[in-house]
């Protein structure tokens, strides 16, 4: 395995975090409204969450500091 397949570019790191962003954001709206608790069922939700874990995990995977 090379640097260059292990090292993720400024680009997918920003879009991961806007993606975590989002998340918190809807999971906020869904506290405070029912009208946003109906339009984003929970399951598929939870399934993008994971989807996203996932996704920062292996970008942290290659950081020393995280592994130890």
């Amino acid at each position: 395995m090379n640097a260059q397949s292990t090292v993720h570019s400024h680009i997918d790191i920003t879009e991961t975090l806007a993606r975590l962003y989002l998340f918190l954001a809807q999971i906020m709206d869904r506290c405070v409204s029912e009208a946003a608790r109906i339009s984003y069922p929970e399951a598929e939700l939870q399934s993008h969450l994971a989807s996203t874990r996932a996704t920062v995990l292996d970008m942290l995977s290659v950081n020393q500091v995280v592994k130890a």
